[in-house]
């Protein structure tokens, strides 16, 4: 199925034999079919059973195949396909001819799949058309929804500033709105980054299953996410949550070591929960002082810690206002006693992912502490996925691996000793400053004193210091 496109009827064949054996019919003795194929292939989460479309499946591979030629041009098979089929272009836009082979002819089929769910990178933007590449970010086509009349190629790197900026009076000249605020929204690379095309529906690999509509987060998906999630005993034992969390004998031994705090009473309770499945489903039973001290720890991990003495902690922080689509970016500054030095919040009115807004977050902190001249100082954030791509040098081929390439570059300041992934519990005092510019819309700047909107936040992380 990776190598060659299956016949129509193949596919039915073996559709039908999945479908035999699901509902129970045999040879000469068929039983009724109570959902349509192609609603058993729809995923968990929209009512479906998550089967195989075996169709899409073996078109999804196939542009798995043409996706690695795209990423490695220099291998054996790509140079020899190269030299058959495209040896004056690329993958992407070679012909498919009239007397091309199968493993060609089923590439290009598969290669459709990546014409619609991809995208480019702006870089340099010298190798991206601006009107008949897919560089913008909107899942329609990712193209310009209407192209200005200008004669000629042009190409993206034309709306370049010197310094490496958007030129937003030309973009705004030439552009609709919508495709304006779109552009302006784009991290722009600087001038010797590449133009790499991505899968735009996922960070960098295709969906195995072929399906390259963005997944809707309406009230009923939602619902069949939360059914499949739950995680039910079996059937052969009934036990009630009662019994489970306090009466039975060895959760009380459990109770009685930890005593009654509500946050540690909410985090032992999911201990407690979390123990009770390992014991019936892995035959595993932690004692009950391995439970309470995993809880105790837990709860420590959730409070603001300062840095060392002499040093300085910068907590960030990136949040979204659901209705207007703004977001805001927000740093604060403290040093080890847990004493407010300085914070500063700002609106970011164009619409960006939620991991490309935390790492802008983290890439304002290093700047604004490099600015203020401080030496030794630690970021702190609680985006797990971005500080782990930073701290393991992962490489991002979206929008956002345009940012982590400059955090990267920051990262040789010798004033700069590395990133620190915290809970949200211990993030708090950034969070209130960025929910406080959101919600009203504009940017704030404090220095030396306490501000109303986090003042509950650093004194509290401050107590717990």
């Amino acid at each position: 199925m990776a190598c060659f496109k299956l016949s129509k009827q193949l596919v039915r064949d073996l559709h039908k034999l999945i479908t035999d054996f699901w509902w129970g019919s045999k040879r000469g003795k068929s039983k009724m079919h109570w959902s349509k194929w192609n609603v058993m292939c729809n995923g968990k989460e929209r009512g479906g059973m998550g089967f195989r479309d075996l169709g899409c499946f073996n078109q999804a591979l196939l542009a798995k195949q043409g996706w690695r030629l795209i990423r490695n041009p220099d291998s054996l098979v790509g140079k020899v396909l190269k030299a058959c089929y495209f040896h004056n272009g690329d993958f992407l836009n070679a012909r498919k001819g009239k007397h091309a082979s199968l493993v060609w002819r089923s590439l290009v089929w598969g290669r459709e799949i990546i014409e619609k769910g991809s995208r480019w990178r702006v870089g340099s933007g010298r190798n991206i058309d601006i009107f008949k590449d897919r560089w913008l970010p909107e899942p329609s086509n990712f193209k310009v929804t209407i192209p200005p009349m200008l004669p000629g190629i042009f190409k993206v790197a034309m709306l370049h500033l010197n310094n490496g900026d958007w030129n937003k009076a030309v973009i705004e000249y030439l552009f609709n709105a919508d495709d304006a605020k779109a552009i302006l929204s784009l991290p722009i690379g600087s001038f010797d980054h590449d133009d790499i095309l991505f899968w735009h529906h996922t960070k960098d690999a295709l969906e195995s299953r072929g399906c390259i509509e963005p997944s809707k987060s309406g009230p009923m998906q939602q619902w069949w996410k939360i059914l499949w999630g739950l995680k039910l005993p079996p059937k052969s034992h009934t036990e009630s949550i009662f019994h489970a969390l306090w009466k039975c004998s060895l959760v009380k031994d459990i109770w009685i070591r930890c005593g009654f705090k509500f946050q540690l009473f909410i985090i032992v309770s999911w201990q407690v929960w979390a123990a009770r499945n390992n014991h019936f489903h892995k035959n595993y039973c932690p004692s009950p002082k391995r439970v309470v001290d995993d809880a105790i720890k837990w709860s420590a991990d959730t409070r603001w810690k300062p840095p060392d003495r002499g040093k300085f902690l910068i907590n960030v922080d990136a949040a979204t206002n659901i209705r207007s689509g703004a977001r805001g970016l927000g740093v604060i500054i403290r040093n080890s006693v847990g004493e407010f030095f300085f914070a500063r919040a700002i609106h970011w009115s164009f619409p960006i992912s939620v991991e490309a807004a935390e790492a802008l977050a983290i890439k304002w902190g290093i700047i604004t502490a490099l600015e203020a001249g401080l030496t030794g100082f630690t970021v702190a954030s609680d985006c797990v996925s971005i500080i782990n791509a930073l701290n393991n040098g992962n490489r991002n081929y979206d929008e956002c691996g345009i940012i982590l390439d400059k955090i990267l570059n920051l990262f040789s300041s010798s004033s700069f000793e590395g990133l620190l992934f915290v809970p949200r519990g211990a993030n708090r005092a950034a969070h209130n400053i960025v929910r406080f510019v959101v919600l009203s819309n504009g940017s704030h700047t404090w220095w030396g004193e306490i501000f109303i909107c986090a003042s509950s936040g650093v004194l509290t992380e401050k107590q717990y210091s």
